[in-house]
């Protein structure tokens, strides 16, 4: 089974920093938002006058996989409360679960990301979700996510 990811990705950076340059550079990624949205003032210093972007897409897994190496992104095994408004799947625009992903360079990064099959005709059940997910927490997860769910890498069954 193909397996697509509904995509919902922000970046803050310093006053310095071009936030455009993380734009991922494989799919086609919609900005939803921008420096209106810029919410982080308190942290002071250089993060004053900082720059905002939030894009969204629907990537393939080879998409996806370049996005994650592009931002030094990492999936967190911390349970989300999900995902508004994601751009494809079987929850289009409505709550979807979600694994968060965070940028690892110094930048605030975040990605809610809703990993779904392809086919339509596949039923998205809570047991497809639960393997979805731990096959993310295998392929971008930390040291300890990748040992603890490898057993699920490989062929989407379906």
């Amino acid at each position: 089974m193909k397996v697509m990811y509904s995509v919902i990705l922000s970046v803050d950076v310093r006053r310095d920093d071009d936030p455009d340059e993380f734009r991922p550079s494989l799919g086609t990624w919609d900005q939803t938002e921008d420096d209106r949205q810029y919410d982080y003032e308190h942290l002071e210093d250089e993060w004053v006058g900082g720059h905002h972007r939030k894009w969204c897409a629907v990537v393939d897994e080879d998409e996806w996989a370049a996005t994650v190496n592009q931002l030094c992104l990492e999936a967190d095994s911390t349970e989300t409360m999900g995902a508004i408004g994601t751009p494809g799947g079987p929850w289009v625009g409505a709550w979807s679960p979600a694994v968060a992903f965070a940028g690892m360079n110094g930048t605030i990064i975040d990605a809610y990301v809703t990993p779904f099959p392809e086919d339509e005709t596949v039923e998205m059940d809570e047991a497809l979700w639960d393997l979805l997910r731990a096959r993310c927490l295998a392929q971008w997860g930390n040291g300890a996510d990748r040992k603890e769910h490898a057993h699920v890498l490989g062929p989407v069954p379906g």
